[in-house]
């Protein structure tokens, strides 16, 4: 495999991450707004803990992708 194919691989793994996060964000926030999520601890920290978990979903694999393109 040669430089320029890893290097492609790479800024496709990277800009799958990059539209996800902000598919996930987008997601997050339209229903943080419309969904009119009170501001009381009780719902801001489980939303905020969903939007983590869904974003690490996304980033993980991701950077698992580009570390396997390293190596190879």
């Amino acid at each position: 495999m040669s430089i320029q194919d890893r290097v492609a691989q790479i800024r496709a793994a990277v800009l799958r991450m990059v539209i996800g996060v902000v598919a996930v964000d987008a997601v997050a926030l339209i229903v943080f707004f419309v969904g009119h999520i009170d501001q009381r601890p009780t719902w801001r920290w489980p939303m905020l803990g969903i939007w983590l978990l869904a974003t690490l979903a996304v980033i993980l694999p991701g950077l698992r992708a580009v570390r396997l393109v390293r190596r190879s």
